[in-house]
């Protein structure tokens, strides 16, 4: 083998161990890339992740709030109800009162109104159980009213009607049945 021969082995020889380690340093420098990489992409989907759970975590909460909201609405409108059947159910109860209680509730409103003038509207069938004078200058009218009575005066009406009476008193009588009944 001459000098050229061995100079071309040679220079074969370096370029292979130069390709070598390039190729080398190419995969290492890959490996790098790649790891970097899968750290950074695990970063992302440990934050992706965290972000979720908060996210999470604030529907459910926000969820739970709104369980409670309808939750008490509910109860709310439930004792509302209730409320209102109590208050139907003393109208009711208020309409069949006998006829001695209906006059004692007709002349002590109406003394305590002191309504003097005027025409009174009483309850179907209770006209008779009063005399002329109990009304003191009033004059009975041939109309009648559910329950409880009406005294006109002109264009004036003084509506002692039941249902009336307890809705001008619904506050007060809402406040004590809630009372009475949710303690």
């Amino acid at each position: 083998m001459n000098n050229l021969d061995l100079l071309l082995d040679r220079i074969k020889e370096d370029g292979k161990k130069e390709a070598d380690h390039i190729l080398s340093n190419g995969q290492k420098r890959k490996e790098e890339i790649i790891k970097e990489s899968e750290e950074k992409a695990q970063k992302e989907v440990s934050k992706i992740i965290e972000n979720a759970k908060k996210e999470a975590k604030r529907i459910k909460e926000n969820s739970k709030v709104t369980a409670n909201r309808q939750a008490r609405d509910i109860k709310i409108e439930a004792k509302n109800q209730v409320v209102e059947e109590v208050l139907e159910k003393l109208i009711e109860k208020l309409e069949k009162l006998g006829p001695n209680s209906y006059k004692d509730f007709v002349l002590n409103r109406l003394k305590d109104s002191k309504i003097e003038k005027g025409e009174i509207l009483l309850q179907k069938d209770m006209k008779f159980h009063f005399k002329e004078e109990d009304f003191n200058g009033l004059k009975v009218s041939n109309e009648s009213v559910e329950g409880g009575f009406v005294v006109k005066n002109g264009k004036i009406s003084y509506d002692n009607t039941y249902k009336s009476l307890v809705n001008f008193e619904k506050d007060s009588l809402e406040k004590i049945i809630v009372d009475e009944i949710f303690k």
